[in-house]
C-alpha cells in the first residue's frame, strides 16, 4: 500500500507547536515551506505565520485569527475554534522540528 501524500497530524503538530512556542518556527520554516502542508486550511495556516513574521508581529491565537480574517480565511480554516484545537491536541512544542520532518517527508 502506498503511504499518504501527507499526515494530517503532523502537519496538525507543528502548526499547534508553534502556536504554543512561537520561537519553533524558526526551527522549522526552513525546511518546510507552504507547499509541503497539503490541507489546505493548515498551507493558509502556515502562509499566516509567514507574514506575521515579516510584518514583525507576534504568534499567537489571536495574531493568526486576524491574519486569516484579513485575508478572508478565517472561517474557511474552521475559526479560532481549530486554532484552539491544534494547540489542544499538540503534546508538546519540544518536538516541533521532528514535526516538521515528517510532514516534510510525507510531501515529498
Amino acid at each position: 500500500m502506498e503511504a499518504a501524500p501527507f499526515s494530517q497530524e503532523a502537519e496538525e503538530a507543528v502548526l499547534g507547536s508553534v502556536l504554543i512556542n512561537p520561537e519553533v518556527f524558526f526551527d522549522v520554516a526552513p525546511f518546510l515551506p507552504p507547499e509541503d502542508f497539503y490541507l489546505h486550511h493548515n498551507r493558509w495556516i502556515w502562509e499566516a505565520l509567514l507574514r506575521l513574521l515579516d510584518q514583525r508581529q507576534p504568534i499567537d491565537i489571536l495574531t493568526v485569527s486576524e491574519e486569516l480574517g484579513r485575508q478572508g480565511k478565517l472561517s474557511e480554516v474552521g475559526g479560532e475554534a481549530y486554532l484552539t484545537g491544534l494547540v489542544a491536541r499538540v503534546p508538546t512544542s519540544l518536538h516541533a522540528e521532528a514535526y516538521g520532518k515528517l510532514g516534510e517527508q510525507a510531501a515529498h
